[in-house]
């Protein structure tokens, strides 16, 4: 599915577009990453003699996920940070802003979806670690109904005042929130990747995945 998320006339940042400036620019940066993302995921896609081209685009949309906003390059800044630096001149100053605001508030973590508006595309979510509320503009998260039973694992930023997903790989994990449990720690995405797509992933026979893919263009 080809999700578009405009933000007063500008699209929110497709971390394909960020991969493939990187590929053409600094492709061993890339390949120690990919390097680094199988070491830490052993992703099940590599024991398989002849995977299914949806898993393949899986787990390659998780490590561009993961290598645009998370992966520390050797200055010690992720791939997005850099991108808004160096990007072609083409960039409006605009949407180089934008992408600065993305940057600075990104976020994975997991949420209980407590309410779902599907006409104005806003669901009212629950931080699992910390108990944040936030009300988050997202068509996807808003129109799935039966992601308000169980945790969504989303990588979320905030702009301009309002929160959108940005991240690529939705992760559900069924269940129902209990008014007796406590919050749960905060995991990193690549340690629910590992357990999503991973050899010995404990999440991979239960955990309902979607892909949602940024169109930028």
């Amino acid at each position: 599915m080809e999700v578009k998320r405009p933000y007063h006339g500008i699209d929110l940042v497709d971390p394909l577009v960020v991969a493939e400036y990187w590929e053409g620019h600094e492709v061993e940066c890339v390949y120690r990453a990919w390097e680094s993302f199988c070491g830490q995921v052993d992703p099940y896609v590599s024991h398989v003699e002849d995977p299914r081209g949806v898993d393949i685009d899986l787990v390659d949309s998780m490590f561009y996920e993961w290598f645009v906003f998370d992966y520390q390059t050797d200055e010690g800044r992720t791939p997005l940070e850099l991108y808004i630096e160096l990007a072609p001149d083409g960039m409006g100053e605009e949407q180089r802003a934008l992408l600065r605001q993305l940057a600075d508030s990104q976020r994975f973590a997991q949420y209980w979806v407590m309410d779902q508006d599907p006409k104005a595309g806003s669901s009212e979510l629950v931080d699992a670690a910390t108990g944040e509320e936030i009300v988050l503009l997202d068509d996807v998260v808003a129109q799935t109904p039966w992601w308000n039973a169980g945790l969504v694992g989303l990588r979320v930023a905030r702009l301009g005042g309002s929160w959108f997903m940005v991240g690529r790989t939705p992760l559900h994990d069924a269940g129902r929130r209990l008014p007796d449990v406590p919050r749960i720690e905060r995991p990193s995405f690549l340690r629910l990747v590992q357990k999503t797509v991973g050899l010995d992933g404990e999440y991979s026979a239960s955990v309902c995945l979607h892909e949602c893919v940024l169109n930028a263009a």
